[in-house]
C-alpha cells in the first residue's frame, strides 16, 4: 500500500504499520500472514471486540436525563465567550431578513417581466419614449437645440 514491505509478527501481535497495534483490528498485511499460515482469524481478535466484552459494556441499562436541570452540578465555572480583537478594515453590514422575504411570492413581490411598456410620448404600447420612432424623427444631431426655457417633450 505504502510502497514497502511490512514485517508481521503473528506471536506478539505486532506489524510495522502499527496499525494492528494501535486500534486492535488486524491491517491488510496481519490478514496475509494469517491466511499464508492457514491459521483461524478469530484467534487474532482483540478481547474488546469479542462478543462477551461488547455484552458487558452494555449490561447496564443507561436512563436518559430529560432536561438540562437534571443534569448533575460540578460547581465550576461555565463556559465563557473567549476576548475577540476587533480586526482591521471596514465592518461588515449585519442584513437582517425579515419575515417577508421568507414567504413566498405574491403578485405585489414578483418581478415586472410581463408588463408591457407604454410610450409616454405616442402613448403606443410596445415601447418606451427613448425607442419611439415619432421622436427620434425629431431629435435628429442636425437640429438646432431646443429653447431651455420651453419644457415640451415633443414640440411638433
Amino acid at each position: 500500500m505504502y510502497g514497502g514491505m511490512c514485517s508481521v509478527d503473528l506471536a506478539n501481535w505486532v506489524c510495522s504499520c502499527r496499525r494492528w497495534e494501535l486500534t486492535g483490528i488486524r491491517c491488510s498485511h496481519v490478514v496475509a500472514a494469517i491466511w499464508h499460515k492457514r491459521e483461524d482469524p478469530v484467534t487474532y481478535v482483540s478481547k474488546w471486540y469479542t462478543k462477551e466484552y461488547y455484552m458487558k459494556a452494555y449490561s447496564q441499562q443507561i436512563f436518559p436525563i430529560r432536561n438540562q436541570d437534571g443534569w448533575p452540578r460540578s460547581g465550576k465555572v461555565g463556559m465563557i465567550k473567549p476576548i475577540g480583537k476587533t480586526q482591521p478594515g471596514r465592518p461588515k453590514k449585519s442584513r437582517r431578513v425579515e419575515l417577508d422575504a421568507l414567504a413566498p411570492p405574491t403578485a405585489k413581490t414578483l418581478k415586472r417581466r410581463s408588463v408591457r411598456m407604454r410610450c409616454s410620448g405616442c402613448g403606443a404600447m410596445g415601447h418606451n419614449f427613448r425607442t419611439c420612432a415619432r421622436n427620434n424623427l425629431n431629435s435628429g444631431k442636425d437640429n438646432p437645440p431646443a429653447d431651455p426655457g420651453t419644457y415640451a417633450r415633443n414640440s411638433s
